[in-house]
């Protein structure tokens, strides 16, 4: 089963805190550097591998060859992550819907050019400290839902069965969907983002548009290294909000291109693609929609109590069990 559900819980939040409304549209950047680093990640060196004693495969963290980064982009990197902080705290309830593509290099001829492998619409809906909502819908469709108390993954195909995993109280209270392998998270804080990744502001943007900003992060610990390579944050510069997330994954090897690049081919990656997004809605008709937080049990479902897993701690396993039903 594909560990899915903490990435996905991760999403939600990191659109809450790099979205924030009435912000107009004032470009908020004060001189940006203009130094040509926003070269691409798949140009640095990938995770070495090591073994553990039953044999399974870890990647370990490695400090990417760009870093330390040039004082004045690190200056630049300070101001947009406390900005980003600063927007998170405005954010109780917040809707988007997105497009995503699935992408994986071509094995057959060794090509790091990705290939377009599926495409699916979903929605996303969060509300503060830790209600969120991920749905795809279609011939693979997903779902899962956290209400604060307990994750509930939907599981589709003959048995439909909701798989409800009730949250320890430790991870309650805010924390079941801030403890996520990508916490760029709701109400997260700055220097809590740089102790667990390097992060780098990519200028120019690779797509030449001086209305967005491009952020890269590589997972300082073994945790964040075992679920990502890096993942690619794409944000409006007039008002912090989200265009894209791109999460590129560490199952791919390294080849060395005719140009002396090293590049990661095999490895996968999902794109986002965010529109429609609604923050803080005043609708009052909204109470009339139900709760979308609430499982509804329709018929020919049911829902099933997960056991806790005995061989690790329970905090460390909640809300990580999901995959494509």
């Amino acid at each position: 089963m594909i560990v899915r559900i903490a990435v996905l819980s991760s999403l939600v939040l990191l659109l809450a805190v790099g979205t924030a409304p009435g912000q107009g549209n004032q470009d908020w950047r004060s001189s940006p550097p203009t130094q040509g680093q926003g070269q691409p990640a798949a140009a640095q060196s990938g995770q070495p591998i090591v073994r553990q004693p039953q044999g399974q495969a870890v990647p370990v963290p490695m400090q990417p060859t760009w870093w330390p980064l040039p004082a004045r982009d690190q200056q630049y990197l300070e101001q947009v992550l406390n900005i980003w902080e600063q927007h998170g705290d405005r954010i109780q309830v917040f809707e988007t819907k997105f497009v995503l593509h699935r992408y994986a290099p071509d094995l057959a001829t060794n090509s790091p050019t990705p290939v377009l492998q599926s495409e699916d619409k979903g929605i996303l809906k969060y509300q503060k400290p830790d209600r969120g909502l991920y749905e795809i819908q279609g011939k693979q469709p997903e779902k899962w839902i956290c209400d604060g108390k307990s994750y509930f993954q939907y599981h589709f195909g003959e048995t439909k069965q909701i798989v409800q995993e009730v949250l320890p109280p430790a991870m309650q209270g805010g924390k079941a969907l801030a403890e996520g392998p990508v916490p760029f998270v709701f109400g997260a804080k700055a220097d809590r983002l740089k102790e667990l990744y390097w992060i780098r502001p990519l200028l120019p943007t690779p797509s030449g548009k001086d209305d967005e900003l491009w952020l890269e992060a590589w997972p300082r610990t073994q945790k964040g290294a075992a679920d990502f390579r890096y993942v690619v944050i794409i944000l409006s510069t007039k008002d912090m909000r989200p265009i894209a997330i791109e999460r590129h994954a560490s199952d791919g090897q390294n080849r060395t291109l005719p140009d002396g690049r090293v590049v990661m081919i095999g490895a996968s990656h999902e794109r986002f693609l965010f529109y429609d997004t609604v923050i803080n809605p005043q609708n009052p008709l909204r109470i009339l929609e139900g709760d979308p937080f609430k499982p509804r049990v329709e018929r020919g479902w049911k829902i099933v109590v997960a056991q806790p897993p005995t061989d690790r701690p329970p905090a460390r396993q909640a809300g990580q069990q999901s995959g494509r039903r």
